[in-house]
């Protein structure tokens, strides 16, 4: 009873032009590491140059505050920590992506890449962004 959406991650190119967009909050020989932080995750880049124009942040405070409990992801990054930590077999799954880019369970995997934590590339998994393998990679040890 409803339409399911999947949204692609923004390129390079997309996040260049939204930084233009916003003013410029991120010098262009930031941007790489900008998109690598966040991978293009639609939600986390517009909740990223939000944070950096309406806020204001500068963008090596917000790199720096990026995985805080108070910081501009913070309940978004809670959120899903707290579904991870009703499901062991998640934690688990994921701390396996982390340490070893690979989760031995299907199912387990299948669930981690639905909710869009983790993604495949070839036959390895990885984490979505950089954002979520820092964040997860300190909360779920």
């Amino acid at each position: 009873v409803g339409l399911r959406l999947q949204l692609n991650d923004f390129t390079s190119t997309q996040v260049a032009e939204l930084n233009q967009r916003h003013g410029g909050p991120v010098a262009e020989a930031d941007l790489p590491q900008f998109v690598e932080l966040f991978g293009g995750h639609p939600y986390l880049t517009r909740q990223a140059f939000y944070a950096l124009v309406d806020e204001p942040l500068s963008w090596p405070n917000l790199a720096q505050n990026a995985t805080s409990d108070d910081g501009p992801f913070g309940s978004h990054l809670r959120s899903y920590l707290w579904q991870l930590s009703e499901r062991p077999e998640l934690v688990n799954g994921f701390l396996e992506v982390l340490a070893r880019e690979r989760c031995n369970d299907d199912a387990v995997l299948y669930r981690l890449s639905a909710a869009g934590l983790v993604r495949e590339v070839g036959d390895r998994a990885v984490p979505r962004c950089r954002l979520y393998a820092q964040y997860f990679g300190i909360k779920l040890r």
